[in-house]
């Protein structure tokens, strides 16, 4: 029979909470800074197709494709990065044991979380107003979504979710984890 064994390890709790925070601004970050970089390449190549006579190629039409292909894509591959994260916390809180004494220290490092999320949504959205990036977050809406406007109450659905799992379930052993 299969017996699954807590995470000794304390998986889900603060630090990887704060990991949670950092990986998905910066992959967010990442994700749309290069696609500006790219989406430019691609705007030059177009350029340069036209201006030796290739428009309407099959080159041209490859370009396109991909600035096409480019645009769907990326931003839904930020929203699978955030939801498996956010999952794989829950999964990680779900087999850990912790003690219940820790609940407010817990929640009081998680307000430090919330600290951060709050900074960086406002830095996001510092981003997000600069002339150069305006067209590039314009293609990215639900990124920018999560990222401005959402980031702080996604980070507190984290926090609420984790701490329910970690403190809210009983444990069947005695070696001091969960409320059992």
């Amino acid at each position: 029979m299969l017996k699954c064994k807590p995470v000794q390890n304390k998986k889900g709790d603060i630090p990887s909470l704060f990991y949670a925070i950092a990986v998905l601004f910066l992959t967010g970050f990442i994700i749309v800074f290069f696609s500006h970089f790219t989406f430019d390449i691609y705007d030059k190549l177009e350029d340069r197709l036209d201006g030796m006579g290739y428009s309407n190629t099959s080159a041209d039409n490859a370009i396109n494709t991909a600035q096409t292909w480019e645009n769907s894509i990326w931003d839904y591959v930020f929203l699978s990065i955030a939801i498996a994260y956010f999952l794989s916390l829950l999964v990680l809180a779900f087999f850990s044991n912790i003690n219940a004494l820790f609940y407010f220290i817990y929640g009081i490092m998680a307000s430090l979380g919330m600290i951060v999320a709050v900074a960086l949504a406002n830095l996001w959205e510092k981003l997000a107003e600069a002339q150069a990036m305006q067209t590039t977050i314009a293609r990215f809406p639900i990124t920018n979504l999560l990222l401005d406007n959402y980031f702080p109450i996604f980070v507190t659905v984290i926090i609420l979710s984790v701490m329910v799992l970690l403190f809210g379930k009983f444990s069947g052993s005695r070696d001091g984890g969960g409320l059992g």
